[in-house]
């Protein structure tokens, strides 16, 4: 495949992981299981469901982290490090989870 259809195969994955009732235990997964900042391959998450991973070159991994402003919120980000694809999307976690994610992360200085 190109990395052009590489790309849109991989925006679709990720689309759908936080869009689709059916992909809620990938990212209950993710977010239970996984602390903030830790890549986790998306290959694990679709693991988590009944959904069959898309096929595409590379190796997609998933990170979170808290929302800065609200947390009922994670920021989930998406990066494919032989391309340097990358997108993000603000998640409501306290829908899924019931509650606030983690109190927020704070800078060293």
């Amino acid at each position: 495949m190109n990395m052009e259809c590489d790309a849109d195969i991989m925006s679709n994955v990720c689309t759908d992981l936080v869009s689709l009732r059916r992909m809620e235990p990938a990212i209950s997964h993710l977010l239970r299981d996984h602390p903030a900042g830790v890549w986790v391959p998306v290959a694990d998450l679709y693991a988590q469901t009944e959904v069959r991973s898309p096929t595409f070159s590379g190796e997609l991994q998933a990170a979170w982290l808290p929302a800065p402003s609200d947390l009922n919120y994670a920021v989930i980000l998406f990066f494919d490090d032989e391309s340097k694809w990358s997108m993000t999307a603000e998640y409501d976690a306290k829908r899924l989870l019931g509650r606030q994610i983690l109190e927020p992360i704070s800078a060293a200085g």
